[in-house]
């Protein structure tokens, strides 16, 4: 039987990637949580502020992409 040859640094890829998605989903967290706070500190309503959050993370989401080419 022949084995298959992967990447030679495929587990280290495989961490970054992990490590840089979970950051991503607590950064998320952290501005979600915090919200409401900024949204009073702002003296701004909690739809602007959930439109404004959701546009952060589409334009973040969408300049990732090419970024990891």
């Amino acid at each position: 039987m022949s084995q298959v040859q992967g990447h030679p640094r495929r587990w280290l890829i495989l961490a970054v990637v992990t490590v840089v998605a979970f950051i991503g989903n607590v950064h998320g967290t952290i501005v979600v949580v915090g919200l409401p706070r900024i949204v009073q500190g702002l003296h701004t309503t909690i739809t602007t502020g959930l439109w404004t959050l959701t546009g952060y993370i589409i334009t973040s989401t969408v300049f990732l992409l090419p970024a990891g080419r």
